[in-house]
């Protein structure tokens, strides 16, 4: 809850951030408080929707978010992910604390509201040239701003000057691009606009752009992984297409790797993966969380369980809910 985390003593926020991402960066303890919460709330966000978008796949980002995962210590498309969202995350949960007036080096003023009367609205009708194309109205001016400061506050907290080699490069890539993410990919979904007009022609389009929701910018990441580029490196240590890529050059809002990535079906302590036994799967589906796909061939079998939840609620005045709890038996396949 938010109200927990705004209470939650500084020493216990940062200790809470993981250690692969705060390692040589610029993000210490002994940061202000109401920024060091930002962080943490970017982190929270970037580890529900990581959890989400894997949650039926081999690897499912269960333990991506302990203090030291053993997944980071490679170079694969999950890492890179991993560090992309999480840049995203404290980007996009700065750019909030800006846009809601909520942190003392940002300061954004929304457009007030603009009053549309009939003598405006008149005159805009009059100098249209086609009655299909209203006059548009936009305030893009706080969102803008507020996504820019999250972008460069996040860059320069996670900023790391002590190293400078191929893994180096390909981190901070990954968290350039992760940033890039909040204005290259889903920001045009959040124009919203309003029609005015006299006797419901829509004659003044009034437009404001607001920050875009995470879970749009973690489903735009997700591609990113899907696609991501395997690079390689010259004898300067720098970044280079890998010979199994075709020379195809990444963008800066592709994610790269260095190394791909092991199977997740078995575990492995030694990139600390559980394994897919005992996983739910779909064995409808032919997808990533199909029982084929997920338990990598081994086959499943069905299992029971019961599920408990409220039912039979009923309002006692006043103002009270009393509920009974109900149980239901629930048929799931899961991997052997």
């Amino acid at each position: 809850k938010m109200n927990d985390i705004e209470s939650m003593n500084p020493y216990v926020l940062c200790s809470s951030i993981p250690k692969y991402i705060k390692k040589g960066t610029n993000l210490k303890c002994s940061m202000e408080k109401q920024k060091l919460t930002n962080v943490y709330r970017g982190i929270r966000v970037a580890a529900k929707e990581c959890r989400y978008q894997f949650q039926m796949r081999p690897w499912n980002c269960s333990a991506a978010f302990e203090s030291a995962p053993r997944i980071t210590y490679y170079p694969i498309p999950e890492t890179a992910f991993l560090y992309a969202i999480n840049s995203a995350g404290i980007a996009y949960s700065l750019a909030w604390a800006c846009y809601e007036g909520k942190t003392k080096d940002c300061m954004c003023e929304k457009q007030k509201s603009v009053n549309i009367t009939t003598e405006t609205l008149l005159k805009h009708q009059a100098n249209q040239k086609s009655p299909e194309q209203p006059h548009i109205m936009e305030d893009r001016k706080c969102a803008k701003h507020s996504l820019q400061y999250g972008i460069e506050e996040s860059m320069r907290l996670l900023e790391n000057k002590h190293e400078n080699d191929i893994r180096w490069r390909m981190d901070n890539h990954n968290k350039q691009a992760g940033r890039l993410a909040l204005i290259d990919g889903p920001i045009n979904k959040n124009r919203v606009c309003s029609c005015h007009g006299v006797s419901g022609a829509c004659t003044i389009s009034k437009c404001t752009l607001k920050l875009p929701k995470f879970g749009d910018v973690s489903d735009y990441l997700m591609e990113k992984y899907k696609s991501a580029v395997r690079m390689g490196s010259n004898n300067h240590g720098r970044l280079i297409p890998h010979r199994d890529t075709l020379n195809k050059k990444p963008t800066e809002n592709d994610l790269v790797y260095l190394q791909e990535s092991p199977s997740f079906c078995s575990k492995d302590k030694k990139y600390g993966i559980l394994g897919t036994k005992d996983r739910v799967c779909d064995p409808k589906s032919k997808g990533p969380q199909g029982c084929d796909v997920l338990c990598c061939n081994r086959g499943s079998e069905k299992i029971v369980e019961v599920e408990k939840r409220q039912c039979k609620c009923k309002f006692k005045y006043c103002c009270e809910v009393k509920c009974q709890t109900c149980e239901k038996r629930v048929e799931l396949d899961v991997c052997k």
